[in-house]
């Protein structure tokens, strides 16, 4: 996924690439949640469905053949795309929690844009401007050319009496699904139409709205430490509640867990027990969330726990007990409340997360910098070197994999340079690190000379 935004809150210009790996660093308010929060929206808004099966049904009833009802289906809605995105406006303004759409708009500018940059001149264009947003589709031609790739056939079911297959096809099968006939099949195919806009929107624009995109947001700590008032507001609206939809559908994943672990990326989540010494379990009865500290020897309900694992636990539970392939895992700062070493730990996980889903995380951290310097690295090295300095085999990251933003006070964004050898020039956190370094030399050298004047 490509995201490219102009004057879009504190970021003047950035042109994001999505990769496996994705980070961004720089002061505060710079911009970094901005971006974490937007692309959430995109990624987890949920378009108008049911206006979306009722253009596919019209266009079914206009058309005798099933692929040139899909085609003019799915131009329809990628073209003119109001009922993937009609919700937009009011969603961005619960996650930014602003009164007016133009809040978003950088200070002394009249408008913002955001595009979402699919394959050869296809884009999703958003723009507010005059306190309104509007979006348009652009690459008309490129899209329906890709539209006209796909294929539906039906077939007779070989599993149900008086039933059809319905074949999504692209070269090969991308989808199949069986349908009741009848009264109720057009209502069927319909839906089958829909189901099916993911699989030709990735290729156009490699975003799919609707996504599962799971954000961890920052205060993870004092969010479970109010956990359970916080639960019983957003299940049984026992108070009204204003909360952020990134708090609601945080808490919502957490609560929605099922006590049965992934062993798929065990090795992800026992490196992180194993090294904060603790271990984090769901329960089928309350307190639900609990942390065995081994070092310490006491079992205790995570939200009594220190502030470190209260920290860090959603994610130990996430990758213990969520299924996150093929979604997005986004994350503000992942090394809040954390030691160094934890810190690290964090990172490698993180790192191995790639190989099941794309992540993306802000920090503030130079040891997480450090950390991701390290695994660039480690990638040449062969198995016993990595075993030597307490690396897992399967650690290590290509350049191609990684891409470090640095957001600027400015408003500037600055994509940092990476390759084998690791981070290929000094970061901002480097530089405010060298700073920090260079006024405590210059501070003890005064204290060294004014002591020295004392003694003499």
């Amino acid at each position: 996924m490509r995201l490219s935004l102009r004057n879009f809150g504190p970021i003047r210009e950035v042109d994001l690439v999505v990769k496996p790996l994705t980070i961004l660093i720089g002061p505060n308010s710079a911009g970094k949640s901005y971006v974490l929060r937007l692309l959430w929206s995109l990624l987890s808004l949920e378009p108008d469905f049911r206006g979306l099966v009722e253009i596919a049904r019209r266009n079914l009833e206009a058309q005798k053949e099933l692929s040139p009802a899909f085609h003019s289906f799915l131009e329809e809605i990628t073209l003119n795309p109001t009922p993937m995105f009609s919700n937009l406006e009011n969603y961005l303004k619960e996650v930014f929690e602003i009164q007016e759409i133009g809040e978003l708009v950088r200070a002394g500018e009249d408008r913002c844009e955001i595009r979402i940059l699919g394959e050869e001149g296809a884009e999703i264009r958003f723009e507010i401007k005059e306190g309104k947003l509007i979006f348009e589709v652009c690459g008309e031609e490129k899209i329906k050319e890709e539209i006209r790739k796909f294929v539906v056939v039906e077939v007779p079911s070989h599993i149900k009496k008086e039933s059809a297959d319905l074949i999504l096809l692209k070269e090969e099968i991308q989808r199949a699904e069986t349908i009741p006939a009848g009264a109720e099949k057009i209502e069927e195919v319909a839906r089958f139409f829909v189901s099916n806009i993911p699989y030709v929107w990735e290729d156009l624009f490699e975003y799919v709205p609707a996504s599962a995109a799971f954000l961890l947001p920052d205060g993870r700590a004092g969010i479970i430490h109010v956990r359970e008032i916080l639960v019983e507001s957003v299940f049984t609206g026992w108070q009204p509640s204003k909360m952020n939809p990134i708090v609601k559908e945080y808490l919502k994943l957490l609560e929605t867990l099922k006590p049965f672990e992934r062993r798929e990326v065990s090795h992800l989540w026992e490196l992180l027990e194993r090294g904060l010494e603790a271990q984090f379990e769901l329960l089928r009865r309350p307190p639900y969330f609990e942390v065995r500290d081994r070092r310490r020897g006491l079992t205790y309900p995570l939200q009594a726990a220190p502030s470190g694992f209260r920290e860090v636990g959603p994610l130990i539970l996430l990758l213990k007990y969520a299924d996150l392939k093929g979604h997005y895992l986004l994350v503000e700062e992942p090394e809040a409340h954390l030691h160094p070493d934890a810190q690290s730990l964090i990172v490698r996980a993180l790192a191995g997360l790639t190989e099941y889903c794309p992540v993306l995380f802000t920090t503030h951290s130079i040891h997480v910098l450090d950390e991701i310097d390290n695994l660039l690295r480690l990638k040449l090295l062969p198995p016993e070197k990595k075993r030597e300095e307490e690396y897992e085999e399967w650690e290590g990251l290509e350049p191609e994999e990684v891409a470090i933003y640095f957001f600027s006070k400015e408003g500037e964004v600055e994509v940092v340079s990476l390759s084998e050898e690791g981070i290929d020039k000094e970061t901002g956190l480097d530089r405010i690190a060298r700073e920090i370094a260079n006024r405590h030399a210059r501070v003890f050298e005064h204290f060294e000379i004014k002591r020295a004047r004392e003694k003499a």
